[in-house]
Order: structure tokens, then sequence, then C-alpha cells
């Protein structure tokens, strides 16, 4: 026995661990324990003194249950019917209650939290003012620490980060190698392999994987974000749209619908990629530009100056179309052709060479 509280060998438990079954005792405060514990209350259940410190304010209370070769000091609190056990250690601050459970080798410390029917085990980490609850489970080598909150049905784990003000909720998964820094996983929402995502969200069904890079922007829907591809600056992928390779997607674009832009691709300056359209190669699309229907822009081609390109239209090798002009049915421009100041071309036609049109109209086939 120690000088802060006792083992009631008259009040007992027995618990299941594995193979084994423990025996658990109540425990009773010999003295007053911070301004919630007085001397004589009763508490949780601990197999024995090694689970609970004997200094400092650590307590386990209510129903709770400590076991195995679990510890818990500092000020921390297990309380409700959470349990503890396995090596899982609870530290500083950590409060564990509700029908929550920590277990395996992971660690709580901090102001960290877990709570309603959440589990952290294995050998994951909780720490700083991070909360788990729900349902959610957080386990392997998972680190989730600063003030992110994992909760709903979620799962993080592998070798995942989440850092700061991250969250992931509803039926979202974090693992692999990936890190969150105030990033937000919703829905059925996806983020694996060794992608990052910083200050953006990912959700619906949406996927984010492999090297991939998300800041600042929103991945929705089905849409999928995979190889080294980079989404960021209030970008949006929706739809069942693809960004892959190399690809790069910035500063307010849009990529929806069915969608595909990768290789060495840049889509950026409000510009949008919609329908079936493909951007690709090192093609660039910006400055409020548009690619839709089932039209594609590839080689080193350009579509800038909020121009438009539309349908089964096609702009390759090192042409460019600027200037607001639009490209409309079938067109093919190709080459080190220009298109520009407004002009419209449409039907069947074809700019090529170093052909160059402005501010007119094309029906005739080159």
């Amino acid at each position: 026995m120690n000088g802060k509280y006792e083992l009631m060998m008259d009040d007992t438990i027995q618990v299941q661990e594995g193979s084994q079954t423990r025996t658990l005792f109540r425990i009773r405060a010999l003295v007053d324990i911070g301004d919630e514990v007085m001397a004589d209350d009763l508490g949780g259940y601990v197999e024995g003194e090694w689970n609970l410190a004997a200094e400092g304010l650590a307590w386990v209370a209510d129903d709770a249950r400590v076991y195995g070769q679990a510890q818990v000091f500092g000020e921390a609190l297990v309380a409700d019917r959470a349990k503890v056990h396995g090596d899982a250690v609870v530290a500083v601050r950590a409060w564990i209650h509700d029908e929550a459970e920590v277990f395996g080798s992971a660690r709580i410390s901090g102001e960290g939290m877990v709570s309603g029917n959440a589990r952290v085990y294995g050998s994951a980490e909780v720490s700083m003012r991070a909360a788990i609850g729900g349902n959610a489970e957080v386990f392997d080598n998972a680190v989730v620490f600063g003030t992110a909150e994992i909760g709903g049905n979620a799962r993080v784990y592998g070798h995942a980060q989440v850092h700061q003000e991250s969250s992931v909720i509803g039926n979202g998964h974090v693992y692999g190698s990936t890190e969150l820094w105030a990033g937000h996983v919703s829905g059925f929402g996806r983020i694996y392999g060794s992608a990052v995502l910083v200050g953006g969200s990912i959700s619906g069904s949406a996927t984010v994987y492999g090297n991939a890079r998300i800041q600042h922007a929103a991945v929705s829907e089905g849409a999928a974000v995979y190889d080294s591809a980079k989404v960021s600056a209030q970008a949006v992928v929706s739809g069942s749209a693809r960004v892959f390779g190399d690809a790069e997607v910035s500063d307010g674009a849009e990529i929806a619908g069915f969608a595909r832009v990768f290789d060495c691709a840049e889509v950026s300056g409000a510009s949008r990629v919609l329908d079936r359209a493909w951007v690709y190669g090192s093609a660039s699309v910006r400055d409020g530009s548009s690619v839709q229907g089932i039209a594609k822009v590839y080689d080193h081609a350009q579509v800038i100056g909020a121009s438009t390109v539309n349908n089964d239209a096609e702009i390759y090798g090192k042409a460019i179309v600027s200037g607001g002009s639009i490209i409309m049915d079938n067109p093919r421009i190709f080459g080190n052709a220009v298109v520009t100041d407004g002009a419209r071309i449409d039907g069947d036609a074809l700019i090529a060479g170093d052909e160059h049109v402005s501010g007119k109209t094309s029906h005739s086939p080159y």
C-alpha cells in the first residue's frame, strides 16, 4: 500500500486479456488528490499499484479499468468505463473517458483526450491537445498531436502523422506515411502513401496518394490526385476527375467531371478543365481559360488569356490560343500556330505551321 490510495481486496472484478484472466481491485483514496478527489473517495479498478502512480494527481475514477503493464501517471485521468491495458501509457494531463480503450504500446500524453468508443492501440501516440472520439481508431505507428481531432468512424494508421488543427472525421482514412498539417479529411476520403495535405480538404469519396501534395486546395466527390501531382492555392478537383503524373493545378483552377490533367501539364489562374477534356504533356492552361467537352490540349501547347477550347478540338505542338479566343467543334491547331485577339475557330478547321489567326472565324481545312 502507498500513501495515496489503497487496493480494496473485497471489491474486485475479473477481466480477460488475451488468454489471461486478470483480477482487478477497486481503489480508495487515502488523501485528498487535487481538488476533485477527496480522501475515502472510491475510484475505478487497477490490477496493481504499478498501474497508477503513487505520486502526483493521476487518478482512475468511476468504473474505469487499468491493467496489464499499463501505467497512468502525472495528472492523467482515466474515467467512466474507459479501459487502459497492455503496455499503454497515459501521462501528463491526458484524459481517457466514456467507453474509450487504449492498449498495446500506445501513449497518450500532454492534454490528449480519448473519448466515446474510440480506440488507440499498437504503437500510436496522441499528444498535446489532440482529441480522439466517436468510433475512431488510431493505431500502428500513427501520431496525432497539436489540436487535431479524429472522430466519427475515422481511421489513422500506418506511419501517418496528423498535425496542428487537422481533422479526420466521417469514414475518412489516413494511412501510409501521409502527413496532414491543418488538413481535413471527411466523408469516405482517403489519403495514403507519402502524400501530404496542408491546409486543404479531402471529402466525398476522393483519394489522394503516392507523392501527391494538396496545399490549401480541395479534392472532393470521386476525384483522385496521385503520383507526384500538386494541387494548391484554392484549386478544386471534383467529380470523377484525375490529376496525376507531375501535373500542377493551382490558383483557383477547377478540374471537374471526368477530366484528366497529367504528365507535366499545368492548369492555373482560375482556369477550368471540365467534362471529359484532357490536358497533358507539358501543356498549359492559364488566366481564366476553359477546356471542356472532349477537347485535348497537349505537347507544349498553351491556352491562355480567358480563351475557350470545347467539343472535340485539339491544341498541340507549340500552338498558342490566347486573348479570349474560342475554339469549338473539331478543329486542330498545332505546330507553332497562334490564335489570338478573340478569334473564333470552329468546324473542321486546321491551323498549323506558323499561321497566325487574329479575330476571325475559319471553317476551311488547312
